[in-house]
């Protein structure tokens, strides 16, 4: 019977892999075959006794084999964080004055109780605006720091 199928990024994944799969003899080692012959890959196993493994690989080849099939597109990792943004460039640049322009409300409104100055609101709603365009780097990166690309450099 099967476990699944269960991703495995490097040698030492394949070897927690083993030893969480393995069926629990103390009578024997279980024996396994080779392993996957590259990484990253997506791997079943069954044990047809209480000493075998045998084990199906599934490689980025066909897995992207796969998905064409299925009529889904192959998207490359980098490409995931502008795939998160689903809107148009001036959507995007809208939302972004627009957030600029409500952060900018509520500081004035901290500090000052009340928008009085055009001259302050212009210079908050800079800063405010660098700050966006901060949150929004910091987003990217911490998106892009998720993604394993498969290389180990």
């Amino acid at each position: 019977m099967s476990n699944g199928w269960f991703l495995v990024h490097n040698e030492q994944e394949w070897i927690e892999y083993k030893a969480r799969v393995s069926p629990q003899s103390s009578e024997n080692a279980v024996q396994w075959g080779e392993g996957p012959s590259e990484f990253p890959c997506l791997v079943t196993s069954y044990s047809p006794n209480a000493s075998k493994m045998v084990s199906c690989y599934l490689f980025l080849a066909e897995a992207r084999k796969l998905i064409e099939a299925g009529g889904l597109q192959v998207v490359d990792p980098a490409d995931k964080v502008q795939a998160v943004n689903t809107v148009g460039p001036q959507q995007a640049e809208f939302n972004r004055s627009m957030w600029a322009h409500i952060r900018t409300m509520i500081q004035i409104g901290k500090d000052t109780g009340g928008i009085t100055d055009d001259e302050y609101y212009q210079r908050m709603y800079d800063a405010q605006l660098n700050a966006v365009d901060q949150d929004e780097a910091d987003v990217k990166r911490s998106l892009l720091d998720g993604l394993d690309t498969g290389d180990d450099s």
